[in-house]
């Protein structure tokens, strides 16, 4: 019996309709998958994890990562002499344990004094000489098929089989190892079939493009204002493509085209310059992405500084959608956190480095049964692929507005509510910030009425009555005059909510209008219109007005007060763009999740589609 054992992060159908068809094919063949997640969460016996790898003829190794998989791995194969295949190291440790026939990486520091290798081995490898080597390796082992040289063109072969996941590569790659490696008279496998590292896709045809002037030629919507997709190719290609090929439905649905970009060349900035430039020129207005870590180089890392010359050039908002990996979707619903804490770094904070923002959760696993076997499919999550085509087309309409068209909402604090904290933030002149935003807005042709300072900023807001259940300002003639909502167009406005939040509100605050900034059964808006622009005032938590809320901690919802105002900005004033001014306001710790939010969580709920500047201090 000759026996195959994988770890890796995703059971596809695939791989198991190609190991069904060798077993039916060789006889007798046994393949074993673990979930890498499994073994690190405790959910496999590390004994009969280690014994399985131990005893299998070949073991492919997937893990890039992990405190428990990485060294039981280790711990399992070190001393072993079966074949071992490391198709992705998370670690040098890991790389080590690859050796197949009379190669492996434990030797590469004797290949380094082969005159024929050395030329290969200058200094500490980068991602493209990596790239480069593996390349030279295959070329040198089909030309001499002796000896090491034949089992790394191997290695490069599996890898090739590896990254590009179909049926028929799994089904040839495991034939190959068979043949090569446990003495199985099977037949030759084909070459593995291989897509561009590099290029567009149709999405609505398939059909792939080498140069981005090919593909224009023959898109329908090139005449429209496009937006880049940036999504996996290689062995992630297949997780990603349905979010991708969503997004762009929905971005050509609100008039836009698109430009969507795969790569498995982990130097993504590299296809950012190639296809997203025409002439030395963007051509796109915004870009979305659905790729893990930093552009330059991914978890092999590159220089950063390359990525930041691209993207300044580009000149565009660059968004980025979340692929999650070790929790499913229908976990992630259910889920207080959301984004689990690894994932958080390697698909939020590493990104944002590149200035890759508002992170949206765009595609998950969910599992379903195949011929008995628990597989994972990346499926899109519908409503957020569509909140980040919204955001796109916002922040493309943004571009495209005249200046003196745009309208813009600029939010200060009160916190805690009164007229002593007015503007209030840490380390921050909120105040003066805002007359000297409105200064250079008026000087680059915004229609607004620029104020000398903050402290005139300041006189407008009190004259106004613009402060959070004031004291002394907020007289019954302001209140009058202030900016209002009625409880009826209000009323239509949460109708719109799901369900669960307008429960939570209402059980929380009573009807509308409730009691916080009511003046005559009407809603209060704090703020003052200069021209295109609003100044206005975060609406307060509620706790200050009614302590008993703060048992309620981050399970308090918004008080009416507070949903009505970003309502209002939405359908009211039509802003284009909101700027928070400072450090820090409430909306981000309304109740949600604490990353990759939903469409229940509140913050999502109030923001919305709307672009969204937050200046703000980072000690």
């Amino acid at each position: 019996m000759v026996k195959v054992v994988m770890v890796g992060y995703q059971l596809r159908s695939s791989l198991v309709s190609a190991a069904e068809k060798v077993r039916d094919e060789v006889g007798d063949f046994t393949f074993k998958f673990f979930k890498a997640y499994d073994v690190d969460r405790g959910a496999v016996h590390p004994e009969e994890y280690v014994e399985e790898l131990r005893s299998a003829d070949v073991a492919l190794i997937d893990l890039r990562g992990g405190d428990r998989a990485v060294p039981l791995t280790v711990q399992a194969l070190k001393e072993g002499k079966n074949t071992v295949v490391c198709l992705v190291g998370g670690s040098p440790d890991l790389i080590k344990l690859t050796r197949m026939g009379s190669f492996s990486f434990s030797r590469i520091a004797a290949m380094r004094e082969n005159p024929l290798l050395k030329g290969l081995f200058k200094g500490e490898p980068d991602y493209g000489q990596i790239r480069r080597m593996q390349e030279r390796f295959e070329k040198l082992g089909k030309t001499i098929p002796l000896g090491p040289l034949k089992h790394v063109r191997n290695f490069a072969l599996t890898l090739k089989y590896y990254d590009n996941p179909s049926e028929k590569n799994y089904y040839n790659m495991l034939l190959f190892l068979l043949r090569e490696y446990c003495g199985v008279k099977a037949r030759a496998p084909a070459p593995p079939e291989t897509m561009p590292d590099v290029a567009l896709q149709n999405l609505s045809t398939g059909k792939v493009y080498t140069t981005l002037e090919e593909y224009l030629s023959e898109y329908p919507y090139a005449d429209r204002r496009l937006v880049g997709i940036y999504h996996y190719g290689g062995y992630h290609y297949d997780q990603t493509l349905p979010a991708a090929r969503m997004l762009a439905e929905k971005l050509e649905a609100k008039g836009l085209g698109v430009v969507p970009l795969f790569s498995s060349d982990l130097r993504y900035h590299l296809g950012v310059e190639r296809f997203f430039f025409r002439n030395g020129k963007p051509i796109v207005d915004c870009v979305v992405d659905l790729l893990w870590f930093r552009l330059a180089g991914g978890p092999i890392g590159g220089d950063h500084r390359e990525t930041l010359q691209v993207l300044s050039r580009l000149g565009v908002p660059f968004l980025h959608g979340v692929l999650l990996s070790s929790r499913t979707v229908e976990e992630w619903w259910d889920s207080r956190d959301g984004v689990p804490p690894v994932e958080t770094v390697t698909t939020v904070i590493l990104p944002e480095l590149d200035g890759r923002c508002e992170s949206t959760v765009a595609i998950g696993p969910t599992r379903k049964s195949f011929r008995g076997v628990d597989v994972d499919e990346y499926v899109p999550v519908e409503d957020r692929v569509e909140r980040i085509a919204e955001r796109a087309a916002r922040w493309v309409n943004l571009r495209a507005k005249p200046n003196s068209e745009k309208r813009v909402a600029v939010i200060l604090y009160d916190y805690p509510p009164g007229e002593e904290n007015l503007g209030k933030a840490s380390y921050l002149d909120t105040l003066e910030s805002t007359a000297r935003l409105l200064k250079e807005m008026a000087e680059r042709g915004f229609r607004v009425d620029a104020v000398e300072s903050g402290e005139e900023v300041k006189r407008l807001l009190l004259e106004g009555g613009a402060v959070n259940s004031g004291e002394w300002v907020l007289t019954p003639e302001r209140a009058e005059r202030m900016l209002k909502v009625s409880v009826e167009e209000y009323t239509r406005w949460i109708s719109d909510l799901p369900e669960d939040a307008r429960k939570s509100l209402t059980e929380s605050w009573g009807s509308p209008p409730g009691g916080i900034m009511v003046h005559e059964g009407k809603i209060l808006i704090p703020g003052v219109v200069l021209g295109n622009v609003f100044v206005g005032i975060q609406p307060s938590r509620g706790v200050h007005e009614d302590p008993s809320k703060h048992y309620h901690g981050r399970d308090l919802p918004p008080h009416h007060q507070y949903v009505a105002f970003y309502y209002w900005l939405r359908n009211v004033f039509k802003a284009d763009v909101v700027v928070h001014m400072g450090t820090h306001g409430t909306l981000e710790f309304l109740p949600g999740k604490d990353v990759g939010l939903s469409s229940r969580c509140f913050p999502d709920v109030l923001i919305a589609d709307l672009p969204n500047v937050y200046v703000y201090d980072v000690v």
